[in-house]
């Protein structure tokens, strides 16, 4: 694999990570 795709799957699986952190503190903050 080369070095630039090993950056992009970094950089999606970074993404997806803080996508699902964002909804899970959005879900909670929603929350009393």
């Amino acid at each position: 694999m080369t070095l630039r795709g090993k950056q992009k799957d970094f950089y999606e699986a970074r993404h997806t990570t803080y996508n699902r952190f964002f909804k899970l503190v959005k879900v909670e903050s929603i929350l009393p």
